[in-house]
């Protein structure tokens, strides 16, 4: 189950299974922070949450929305995905999107597939 709340509340959800962590994008001012790993199994509600988040709040001049993955600790390809997917829709929506402090791991990848130049990083590790 996927739970996607609006404007001060957008965080994504998934059933609890033995072992599993929830799948979570919390909303922080100015943007969300990804407490949870990007991951195939999160990538679907994440990307929602996220989604939801853009379109629900209106976009502010000259300041980006910042989507924050310091308390991201396992990611993979999918990742890139979900981001690529979100820079889209801040694009659609009129946000400047800004991905801050990515695991490194995260910035490899991105490198490895040529992505890095399209991903509004900062401070990667």
């Amino acid at each position: 189950m996927t739970d996607t709340s609006s404007k001060n509340g957008a965080q994504a959800t998934a059933p609890d299974h033995v072992g599993q962590q929830p799948r979570r994008l919390q909303p922080v001012p100015g943007g969300a922070l990804v407490a949870a790993p990007m991951t195939l199994g999160n990538a679907s509600a994440l990307l929602s949450a996220g989604r939801s988040l853009l379109r629900d709040n209106p976009a502010e001049a000259e300041k980006p929305f910042v989507i924050d993955l310091s308390a991201v600790g396992e990611a993979d390809s999918s990742a890139l995905t979900v981001l690529l997917a979100l820079l889209r829709t801040a694009r659609e929506t009129g946000h400047t999107l800004q991905i801050r402090r990515p695991p490194a791991g995260l910035f490899a990848l991105a490198e490895l597939y040529g992505l890095a130049p399209l991903l509004p990083f900062s401070g990667a590790d």
